[in-house]
């Protein structure tokens, strides 16, 4: 009987340390939608979460998952712009797009964003930036590209390379999240999930 209640014992204890091994990888990482997102990166000296995620889909089609990762949770775009700090919007491709796809898409969603006059050099980095874009040529099923705000530049990067040069100033990236985040995003339903709204 004793030696019994010592195996039911040890089952118990391995039994709770396999409970608690598979939250700490749970913990880790957050699925979606049969997409996979970290829970927190760290990026060269940042440190960031994972704010919301969800997925953009066009006339019934599935394009792309999206996540992102801000210094703290947020649930107020105007919030996020007030804040000098890195992130990151990282998109997870559903289907092969082209470069001047993606390019049109995020300068209808500037445009329809923008406040008011600019200055012309403002215009200039949005013109560098679309630039950058085209250079991606085609982005393919499974590709990850993402728009990091990092050390005071906006940069993209593909598959974790980076693409084109960065564009100085927190100004510039507020205007490119506001694509997604803004008052006229490209997808409500989608701007409340990266806001952390399920």
């Amino acid at each position: 009987m004793f030696f019994i209640h010592i195996k039911v014992h040890r089952r118990l204890i391995f039994n709770f340390g396999m409970m608690l091994a598979v939250d700490r990888v749970l913990a880790n990482s957050v699925g979606y939608d049969g997409a996979v997102f970290k829970s927190r990166r760290s990026v060269d000296d940042a440190f960031l979460v994972l704010n919301g995620f969800g997925k953009r889909s066009f006339y019934l089609v599935d394009i792309y998952h999206a996540a992102l990762y801000t210094s703290g949770r947020y649930y107020d775009f105007d919030a996020i712009s007030h804040i000098d700090k890195p992130c990151i919007l990282e998109l997870h491709f559903l289907i092969d797009v082209s470069a001047s796809q993606i390019e049109k898409s995020v300068r209808d969603g500037i445009l329809s964003n923008v406040p008011g006059d600019i200055s012309s050099e403002f215009n200039m980095h949005i013109r560098a930036f679309l630039n950058s874009i085209e250079k991606l040529n085609s982005i393919k099923k499974g590709d990850v590209l993402e728009f990091a705000y990092l050390h005071g530049s906006t940069q993209i990067l593909l598959n974790s390379n980076s693409v084109g040069t960065g564009v100085p100033g927190k100004d510039f990236i507020n205007l490119l999240l506001s694509v997604w985040l803004g008052s006229h995003p490209i997808d409500n339903g989608l701007k409340h999930r990266l806001l952390g709204f399920s």
